[in-house]
């Protein structure tokens, strides 16, 4: 069975984090493998012949380097701090 299923996926935003999980039951962490190039994070595992693959678009008011992962009873746990940076800033007239 081949779990390459080629979708984009989005990440549902909480109050300071973007989320995503991602059900990878029956695969060990070890052989997990996540990536991010350019906004787009690739999450990628081969077991026992099978092979699975996806891709998430990072939100550009994300902090990919405040990230936290997580595996737990088959399901990876993603999470990207939102940054600080997108922040509406208030501007006083001189």
């Amino acid at each position: 069975m081949n779990y390459t299923d080629g979708k984009l996926r989005e990440f549902p935003s909480s109050v300071d984090y973007f989320s995503h999980k991602i059900n990878m039951a029956g695969i060990k962490k070890e052989n997990i493998k996540v990536s991010l190039e350019d906004r787009l994070l690739k999450i990628s595992a081969e077991q026992d012949g099978e092979k699975y693959r996806t891709s998430v678009y990072v939100p550009k008011k994300a902090e990919p380097s405040k990230t936290e992962l997580r595996y737990e009873d088959g399901m990876l746990y993603i999470d990207f701090k939102k940054s600080d940076q997108h922040e509406p800033v208030e501007l006083k007239i001189s």
